[in-house]
């Protein structure tokens, strides 16, 4: 867990061991999987990652992670990550804490049904390239004011905040709404399910029924026109992987 980084940095560091030596004792996960910790207090210090560069494509940590892989491209990783880094995903997540004091863990259900806004996949990169600009500029700050290193977090906070909200960018009305993009996102999960490559969910998330007759999650926020309100698990392939097919096990320097 040393090698994730913590607070809203997305890095981490590795090295590189031939697959039978890893095989199994370890959590195995794939290029752009993004990566939570389970356990008190890394989950606290914000340990979470999009997994990118890795060897061959794959990679294997900690048995202390939680990993979740967003489905066929449809959904940047990086912009689920920002709601893994946001406060109030923190704090929600210790409230449903099990297991003994001092290796306590929040548990996977509470990630697969934690509400996230959806805008369209083109503003979800705009966003994230937003981000990467807003910290770049407050990243040079923390290097040389180190006074401000409380401000700093708050104003980073503030962007996550603003950018989940729609209001970091601009929006586009040519977008493909993400109403439709979810619907794309709906089909492409009930293919993998039909192939028996994921398990159709038992239960379902909490909704009403608007004015309209359409069925709504519960958010609590106002969003931009061509934005929707699901749920993690809408949008992840959520099995937690327990094995990769490897036809040579010798490692490929790429």
């Amino acid at each position: 867990m040393a090698n994730i980084s913590e607070g809203y940095a997305n890095s981490f560091v590795s090295d590189s061991r031939l697959w039978r030596n890893v095989k199994t004792g370890y959590t195995h996960f794939a290029e752009n999987d993004i990566g939570i910790a389970k356990i008190t207090p890394c989950f606290e210090n914000k340990k979470s990652v999009v997994f990118t560069g890795l060897i061959n494509g794959y990679g294997a940590g900690t048995t202390e992670l939680h990993i979740i892989r967003t489905i066929s491209g449809l959904i940047v990783p990086e912009y689920l990550l920002c709601f893994a880094k946001r406060n109030d995903f923190i704090l929600g997540g210790v409230q449903t804490f099990s297991g003994d004091v001092g290796q306590q863990r929040v548990t996977k259900d509470y990630i697969a049904n934690y509400l996230v806004s959806l805008p369209p996949l083109n503003e979800q990169k705009r966003i994230i390239s937003a981000i990467k600009e807003a910290y770049y500029i407050i990243e040079n700050i923390e290097k040389t004011k180190l006074s401000l290193i409380e401000d700093v977090k708050k104003a980073k906070s503030k962007i996550l905040d603003l950018a989940i909200r729609g209001k970091l960018v601009p929006q586009d009305p040519n977008d493909e709404p993400a109403s439709v993009l979810l619907e794309r996102i709906r089909a492409e999960k009930e293919k993998l399910i039909k192939q028996g490559k994921i398990k159709r969910d038992k239960k379902e998330s909490v909704i009403f029924k608007g004015d309209d007759n359409s069925y709504y999650e519960k958010y609590g926020e106002k969003l931009p026109s061509g934005w929707v309100v699901t749920n993690f698990e809408t949008l992840l392939e959520y099995e937690q992987p327990t094995k990769y097919i490897v036809s040579d096990t010798n490692y490929k320097p790429t």
